[in-house]
């Protein structure tokens, strides 16, 4: 814990956020190909008539942004003077433990997948590529990226907020959320909200 130098963050807060940047490179699985898959939907127009059809794999393949998941990520211990014992021992817990978290927290990235193509299935050109019916588990990992990690003052909750391809989690929240090592529930920001 002590390696990292907390801060403050200002920015989209009432009061300042207490964080720090720390290096979890088991998580860079998760959202990997997100800036590849992205700029491959912005590449079919919104006029189906223009849309040549090509397989969306391959879309995705001719771009050139590489694998963007960071390996550093911020994490946020809330509007505080001091990181709370809780909090390093739930720190010290994920930097020990991000690969075993990660398979914990994959399902819930697919399950936030699946949900989203009950409704954008096909409402779009660009959704052949951003949330493609045939799209394997590896994949569905690239439609979304870790944001942040909220550390609970009493060590027992982690929130995993996410950037999505998709426009409605981006304004309503996208989480996961972890109690005492254990996946707890999944969604926008009101479904999780009651056990955050």
């Amino acid at each position: 814990m002590a390696a990292y130098d907390t801060t403050y963050l200002y920015s989209c807060y009432v009061r300042p956020v207490l964080a720090f940047e720390a290096d979890l490179p088991s998580f860079a699985v998760i959202g990997k190909n997100f800036a590849r898959v992205s700029e491959a939907g912005d590449e079919i127009l919104w006029s189906r008539e223009e849309d040549d059809g090509t397989p969306w794999r391959e879309l995705v393949d001719l771009q050139t942004a590489g694998e963007s998941a960071p390996t550093s990520y911020r994490v946020e211990c809330g509007e505080t003077e001091s990181v709370t014992d809780g909090q390093k021992r739930l720190f010290d817990w994920l930097l020990a433990n991000q690969a075993r978290v990660v398979e914990e927290i994959k399902p819930a990235v697919v399950g936030l997948f699946e949900e989203t193509l009950k409704w954008r299935a096909g409402q779009f050109p660009g959704d052949r590529v951003l949330f493609p019916a045939d799209a394997t588990n590896e994949e569905k990992l690239d439609r979304f990226v870790i944001k942040h990690f909220d550390l609970d003052p009493k060590g027992e909750g982690l929130l995993i907020e996410l950037d999505s391809l998709d426009g409605w989690y981006n304004e309503h929240g996208c989480s996961i959320l972890l109690r005492n090592g254990r996946l707890v529930k999944w969604g926008c920001w009101d479904e999780i909200n009651d056990d955050a």
